[in-house]
């Protein structure tokens, strides 16, 4: 795992995480495990009104990374994620995927 996000990182991609979970929580493993330094962005539970699957943490994750969905790639391990990351409120005309070549940032829920 640190090896893949240091390459992203290394390649300019813009790294956040979108979870369920509370900010202390978080910020406590991305620090034991040495994960912290890779993400522009955390947003956990603290930030948002509405959890995933709806959108409004991955919309806020996005603005604070100063991204669009179609630029984006959203990895996660969950049905909550797929539903978040195909809700029409992220976009009309895409459900967050995007062409490899074209992202720019990956989301890690």
């Amino acid at each position: 795992v640190y090896e893949t996000l240091d390459r992203l990182a290394e390649e300019g991609y813009k790294l956040g995480i979108v979870t369920t979970k509370l900010r202390d929580t978080v910020n406590m493993g991305l620090k034991l495990t040495g994960l912290d330094r890779f993400f522009e962005t955390v947003v956990t539970l603290d930030d948002v009104t509405r959890a995933k699957p709806d959108p409004e943490p991955v919309l806020l994750a996005l603005s604070k990374l100063e991204s669009r969905p179609e630029e984006a790639i959203m990895v996660g391990d969950n049905y909550h994620d797929i539903l978040a990351g195909k809700d029409r409120r992220i976009g009309p005309d895409h459900h967050f995927v995007a062409d490899c070549d074209l992202a720019e940032t990956v989301f890690f829920n």
